[in-house]
């Protein structure tokens, strides 16, 4: 009888695994059918999209508003931002616009477009806020996005140029910034303007003295942004390529933007200063830190390579294929396009 009850137990146990084997099957035939019904729309939804032919400057616009939005309005304020807003504070509150001013006290470790600019803001629309330095911040991310889109463009497909722009957006030395008001973003794409004017030039054929006109005021703005170190990015850049090219009838607009945009920054730190500021400047500037040789070698060397290895992706990945493929190219000048921007300012990546 015992025996009995063991075989009893056991094929009650078969018959539940059974059941529920069959139900299990069951499940999976429906969860497959859903699979394939999902599937089936989501090809038929790219399908329409890429039948409507949407401009790539519309996909690099969502791009940027999938990015933005809405962690703009969930992050506090936080790095640097205080910074910026509190001097857009001084200015609006108590009238401190040449001289910065946080808090009170003065502030003239560099000039602070950025922060004159929510201030501006701030005063059309009643008072400085997050807002007020977070909304131009975005904009310059933006225009950042669209000139890389339209300077790869002409050289390959739309899809290849929006990746472009995705590039500069997820970078980490820009997506960890991306909504936070600081003036990085803003140097980096004041200076990538005035490359990117003057390569349209040079594409075109022409580079008038309106052009460079148009890029030493944006060079200025540049410097306004952050002091005039920066502004060597653009001079070094653009000066090793005119001199490897002999476009010597570029030197003179090259030289005029160049001398505009530092006679501008030149300007504010004149009629700031007072006695003891040029010391400051110095230790700011970095160009007096009290460093040996070695010391100086290794601190430099750890950011060089923090920046291939980490903070310039994918552009530090797809720089060394892209200078192998320049070599193949019918156009010298359609690689040099694409390569030049990595080395205009260290937190431009590499969008090619």
């Amino acid at each position: 009888m015992h025996g009995r009850r063991i075989d009893g137990f056991g094929d009650a146990i078969d018959c539940r695994l059974g059941d529920w084997m069959e139900r299990r099957a069951n499940q999976a035939d429906g969860s497959t059918a859903v699979t394939e019904y999902v599937w089936t729309w989501f090809l038929s939804q790219v399908a329409y999209v890429r039948g409507a032919n949407i401009p790539g400057w519309v996909w690099v616009v969502l791009l940027w508003a999938l990015m933005a939005f809405p962690a703009v309005s969930l992050r506090g304020t936080h790095f640097e931002e205080g910074t910026v807003i509190g001097l857009a504070r001084g200015a609006v509150e108590d009238g401190q616009w040449l001289t910065p001013h946080l808090y009170g006290v003065r502030y003239i470790e560099r000039p602070v477009l950025l922060s004159w600019i929510a201030a501006a803001i701030g005063k059309l629309s009643g008072g400085v806020s997050v807002w007020s330095a977070r909304i131009p911040h975005l904009l310059f991310l933006l225009a950042g996005g669209l000139m890389v889109f339209h300077l790869v463009l002409p050289h390959t497909r739309k899809a290849p140029a929006v990746f472009g722009a995705l590039c500069w957006f997820a970078c980490p030395i820009v997506s960890q910034k991306f909504v936070t008001a600081e003036p990085d973003v803003t140097l980096s794409v004041l200076l990538f303007g005035g490359f990117f004017l003057w390569w349209k030039g040079v594409s075109s054929g022409s580079t008038s003295i309106f052009r460079w006109l148009a890029i030493g005021v944006l060079l200025a703005a540049a410097g306004l942004a952050k002091g005039p170190q920066p502004i060597t990015y653009f001079a070094l850049g653009v000066g090793a390529y005119l001199l490897v090219k002999r476009r010597w009838s570029d030197i003179p607009g090259f030289v005029f933007a160049n001398a505009m945009a530092g006679l501008t920054v030149g300007s504010w730190y004149w009629m700031v200063m007072i006695p003891g500021d040029v010391k400051g400047w110095i230790l700011h500037s970095r160009l007096s830190e009290g460093m040996t040789l070695m010391q100086w070698v290794r601190d430099h060397l750890d950011f060089v390579l923090s920046l291939f290895l980490v903070e310039w992706l994918p552009g530090s990945v797809l720089l060394f294929p892209a200078i192998v493929a320049s070599h193949g190219t019918p156009s010298v000048e359609s690689a040099i396009s694409c390569l030049l921007p990595c080395f205009m300012r260290r937190s431009r990546p590499c969008c090619c």
